[in-house]
């Protein structure tokens, strides 16, 4: 009985997750407390889920993610006014006189969400296989939950860092995010 609450209330989350975040990203200004407490809702419905039926409860929570995710984007697509068709313009092939493409700041913001973020977040799948194993978690299970924890560390890393207000705010992102793994790293040197 205990397993079918904690599942309905996961998918309750879930669901409520994509509500808030929906509500968040749809106002003039942002609100890091709605974002926060979107991705909270879907940290605990993964927490819930996970703890009352393991993969199988996280799967069923993430349907109903994705089932709310649909029906905003349903409703959505239906009371969106009906514009023109869109005119086809060329690819910019050279700045217009007096722009410039400022190619430095767009790969520095590739390299910090592309390779900076996957090597924070193998970071963070180590600390994960670490902190499992610690717990008495099993083998595999440390594993499992490592590798899990990569995409989804990559995932949330690189939407942090691309909504940062500032360079500053980015590199204190990826630095604060990178001393799980690095104390995973400094410690397996030790031994």
């Amino acid at each position: 009985m205990l397993m079918q609450v904690q599942i309905m209330l996961a998918s309750s989350a879930a669901a409520g997750g994509v509500g808030v975040l929906r509500y968040a990203w749809a106002r003039k200004q942002r609100s890091q407390a709605l974002n926060a407490i979107g991705w909270g809702l879907f940290l605990l419905a993964a927490v819930l889920a996970g703890t009352g039926a393991g993969a199988w409860g996280v799967s069923v929570a993430a349907v109903w993610a994705m089932l709310a995710v649909l029906v905003l984007l349903g409703q959505a697509a239906l009371s969106a006014p009906l514009g023109k068709p869109a005119k086809l313009r060329p690819g910019p092939e050279a700045p217009a006189a007096g722009q410039v493409w400022d190619l430095g700041r767009r790969s520095l913001t590739f390299a910090l969400v592309v390779p900076l973020c996957l090597a924070v977040a193998i970071g963070l799948g180590l600390a994960t296989w670490r902190v499992m194993l610690l717990a008495g978690a099993g083998e595999a299970a440390a594993i499992v939950a490592g590798l899990f924890m990569v995409p989804l560390g990559w995932m949330l890393l690189a939407c942090s860092v691309l909504m940062a207000a500032s360079r500053k705010r980015q590199w204190g992102l990826l630095l604060g995010s990178a001393i799980p793994g690095i104390a995973v790293a400094i410690a397996g040197m030790s031994r």
